[in-house]
């Protein structure tokens, strides 16, 4: 979705949804990809890097569990392969 549709969708300001979508793209929890508008102007389409969020409540504790198959757990595993090599 764009950021105006996600401000649509979730009933948000304009302004925080651009917020939001930048400290998730920080995160790399969403990409942003550019595409053509049929009158020939580019825009922000944003999409999901993750497959799955597990957020469970354990003895008054929160635990989160992301799933991703995006350069996120590429990144992951090779500053824990150059870690383990120091």
């Amino acid at each position: 979705m764009t950021a105006p549709e996600l401000s649509s969708q979730c009933e948000m300001s304009k302004s925080t949804v651009y917020r939001r979508l930048n400290k998730l793209e920080e995160y790399d929890l969403v990409a942003a990809v550019h595409v053509p508008d049929a009158d020939g102007n580019h825009k922000k389409q944003y999409e999901a890097q993750l497959d799955e969020l597990v957020v469970s409540l354990s003895n008054g504790e929160f635990e989160l569990n992301i799933q991703t198959t995006t350069r996120t757990q590429e990144f992951a595993d090779a500053f824990t392969n150059l870690w383990e090599g120091l």
